[in-house]
């Protein structure tokens, strides 16, 4: 066998799924394709180019220039069904206003869940079933801003796209024969080496060591308020408590360390754990504090050391600070960091010339994000930057061979 299709087979199971990983393609034309079941297959694929329709025009993206596609979910059949269902009664010609509302209400209450089965039902409707899903669409976006449901994300080596890829089914050619995989089955694929990772769910936050009625609860409003990720309280305080943790969740939100008691023992105990876990993948998401400066150091994760704090201008394109006002003002308490050593921090909002407020750093083919506000108060913009940090992590955000959208 091809070093290109050689892979390593890994059973293990997250979150009640089994899958196969594979290690990283070497060829650049031979494509991996994570499926929504959590199958993971990789091969020559059976085509040149990834066509992508755009509001602006239709795109023709050669293979070897694609870095990785994330596919909007096509929706479970059952809410598929109950979208088209509702969409049809929205066509009725003698509704009242009454039944106009409870119809837009049962399909606000799916698109929650669905968004991405709406925004493709609905480019097909017209009329007032088209009105309705317009403005359901609107409030969703309202509500959890980010990528708008039913566009596909192109990640090129030159820009990132979003759009509606034209492709229904790919072929694959692997080393025990061919597949076709349907559209429906798509979750995400990568071409050659660039990551490929899994998105997720679930979202670990740590409890143990913050001041839970303030900074804690915060934070973990300004996320649930913002994402649809599910947030699942971290409560150990042993080492043995958090290599558990690692073994089930690739994001973790740390809240500002305000009660540290035994952290410092703790994550230094469990560091080559996290050292691994990172590399492995795994993403952690600091909010500003000098514990939380200690928790970085600790395990190893990110040399660095405190700095000084105030209004922060963004100096780089990235999908952590999309949509962020420029500047973002000062906090009840703003947290500089200053990266001493590898994996280097890269500057994205920065106080004076040294003290990064929002910054991301590589490691492996993972993340360490830094967010340097204590979240005791907060504003709109700092709210956004945890909420960007928390969803690029959890998406997968970014390809092996840089960040996944260079724009914001």
């Amino acid at each position: 066998m091809s070093r290109a299709l050689a892979f390593r087979a890994v059973s293990a199971l997250l979150g009640g799924v089994w899958f196969v990983e594979f290690a990283p393609a070497a060829d650049p034309l031979v494509v991996r394709v994570l499926t929504r079941g959590g199958e993971l297959v990789q091969g020559k694929p059976g085509l040149a180019s990834i066509r992508v329709r755009t509001d602006y025009g239709t795109l023709e993206v050669p293979i070897g220039d694609v870095l990785s596609v994330s596919f909007a979910p096509v929706g479970a059949p059952e809410e598929v069904e109950k979208v088209r269902r509702l969409l049809a009664e929205l066509a009725a010609p003698d509704l009242d206003d009454a039944d106009l509302e409870d119809l837009r209400k049962d399909l606000l209450a799916v698109a929650a869940s669905a968004p991405d089965a709406l925004a493709r039902e609905a480019a097909r409707a017209a009329g007032k079933p088209a009105e309705v899903a317009a403005s359901v669409l609107r409030d969703l976006a309202l509500r959890v801003p980010g990528r708008a449901p039913g566009l596909d994300e192109v990640v090129t080596r030159r820009f990132t796209v979003l759009g509606r890829v034209e492709l229904e089914e790919i072929a694959l050619e692997t080393a025990y024969g061919g597949l076709r995989l349907a559209r429906s089955a798509f979750g995400s694929l990568a071409v050659g080496d660039a990551s490929l990772r899994a998105p997720v769910s679930e979202v670990l936050i740590l409890k143990t060591w913050t001041d839970p009625s303030h900074e804690f609860l915060r934070t973990r409003d300004a996320i649930a308020t913002r994402t649809r990720l599910r947030l699942v309280e971290y409560e150990g305080s042993t080492a043995a408590d958090l290599k558990k943790a690692l073994k089930r969740f690739r994001v973790i939100v740390v809240p500002e360390l305000e009660q540290p008691g035994n952290m410092g023992e703790v994550v230094a105990e469990a560091s080559q754990a996290l050292v691994r876990w990172v590399k492995e993948g795994g993403v952690v998401i600091s909010c500003g504090g000098g514990s939380n400066i200690q928790f970085l150091t600790a395990s190893n994760i990110l040399p660095c050391t405190g700095g000084g704090g105030g209004q922060a201008s963004i100096v780089a394109r990235h999908p952590i600070v999309r949509g962020v006002a420029d500047p973002i003002p000062q906090a009840n308490a703003t947290q500089g960091l200053r990266s001493t050593g590898n994996p280097r921090m890269k500057p994205l909002a920065v106080s004076g010339p040294e003290d990064i407020i929002v910054g991301v750093a590589r490691s492996g083919q993972g993340a360490i994000v830094w967010c340097g506000w204590d979240y005791y108060e907060s504003q709109d913009s700092h709210d956004q930057v945890l909420a960007n940090a928390v969803k690029w992590a959890a998406e997968g955000g970014f390809a092996g061979t840089g960040e996944a959208d260079p724009g914001r």
